[in-house]
């Protein structure tokens, strides 16, 4: 066998061994960009939340065994199945795009007056208020503001859809159909 040969195969696959080390396997892994919210609540610190659209008004609170129930005298207990991903949708949406900092006209926008209005309570008596707005031309986001402040952002359609659906749809326990006799 050759020695030149054997020698230029081997420098071959030690710079291929290298370039794979340091070039493939060394290299960072894309990173996925998580996008900012909105806000963030602790979602065992949540112990109420009101909703306020054109359909209406509900009002949501936990009870000090962590049951959440509608806020009315009876204190109706709520849908268990259909409220178990609510709170963590309460914990905070992503902002889709800030669309301005300081908005010349909250019209265009649907937010003077607001169309709909979700309050986030807490534990500690402190609370969150986000005012919606009209949906944004591709009916993919909402445009909505926090608080007071005078950003206007983009946030996912559905955030809002299954919080202001809670108004059109509540979330009443509805009763187990009798066994019929047979």
């Amino acid at each position: 066998m050759n020695v030149r040969l054997t020698v230029g195969i081997v420098i071959v696959f030690l710079l291929l061994g290298v370039y794979v080390y340091f070039g493939v396997l060394r290299k960072p892994a894309n990173k996925v960009e998580i996008p900012p919210l909105l806000y963030h609540v602790e979602v065992e610190k949540i112990n109420g939340v009101d909703i306020r659209s054109g359909d209406g008004a509900l009002y949501f609170r936990k009870d000090k065994d962590g049951q959440w129930h509608f806020d009315t005298p009876e204190g109706t207990p709520v849908d268990s199945n259909r409220w178990s991903g609510i709170p963590y949708l309460l914990g905070g949406p992503a902002i889709s795009r800030v669309i301005t900092e300081n908005p010349d006209n909250l019209g265009q926008y649907g937010l003077d007056p607001p169309q709909s209005q979700v309050i986030v309570w807490t534990e500690d008596g402190q609370f969150v208020d986000i005012v919606i707005g009209s949906m944004s031309p591709n009916f993919r986001n909402f445009y909505v503001q926090k608080g007071d402040l005078p950003t206007v952002y983009l946030i996912d359609y559905t955030w809002v859809d299954s919080l202001t659906r809670l108004l059109r749809e509540p979330p009443y326990v509805t009763p187990s159909p009798e066994p019929t006799p047979e």
